[in-house]
Order: structure tokens, then sequence, then C-alpha cells
């Protein structure tokens, strides 16, 4: 329960600092115009007051999370990087791998 809510945490901060990055690297998602689409926009454009159940519920019931099923071995990899990034302070990687985490399901 505790990994969960910390790598919740993670990626809703990574999501917060994406709209404020300097660097080129942007998520990469499909311009499906589900619910979950539409969460990522609204956290994307700055917004954070959504209803985060929803949001999760969202992504469970998107082409996103079937694609992201499929590409499990590769997003459990980064997701052991990015922990392991967090756990010594190196926050830009940690940021880097999450958006490598959420770009997964805009690719076959």
């Amino acid at each position: 329960m505790i990994a969960n809510r910390f790598f919740i945490t993670l990626t809703f901060l990574a999501l917060s600092q994406l709209s404020r990055a300097q660097d080129s690297g942007e998520i990469t998602l499909p311009a499906w115009n589900d619910k979950y689409s539409e969460f990522v926009r609204q956290l994307e454009g700055g917004n954070t007051k959504i209803d985060y159940r929803e949001f999760r519920y969202s992504f469970l019931e998107s082409k996103q999370f079937q694609i992201k099923t499929e590409k499990r071995t590769q997003y459990d990899s980064l997701k052991r990087a990015m922990i392991a990034q967090a756990g010594a302070s190196h926050y830009s990687e940690v940021v880097r791998l999450s958006k490598a985490m959420l770009s997964l399901s805009g690719s076959r």
C-alpha cells in the first residue's frame, strides 16, 4: 500500500512538472477522446483538482491500460529504475523515467 502510494505520488509529481519542463521530451499519448485522456490533458494543463479515484479507474478502463498490460515487462523495468533513482535523489532521472512509463501506452 505504501509503495503504491509512493508510486502514485511520484507519477503525479512528474505530471505536474511536465507543464514546467524545459526539455523537449514530452509524454506521448494517442489522441483518444476517452475519460483517461481528458484527465491527462487537465493535469498537463496544471489542473490538479480532479477526482483521483475516478482518474485511476478511467485508466483501468482505457485502451492505454490494455497497451500497458501488453508492455508489462518494459513498464516494470522502468518502474524499478524510477524507484531506485528516487531513492538516490536523482529527480531529473525520475521525471525522465516517469515520462517513459507514461509514454508506453502511446506506442505499440
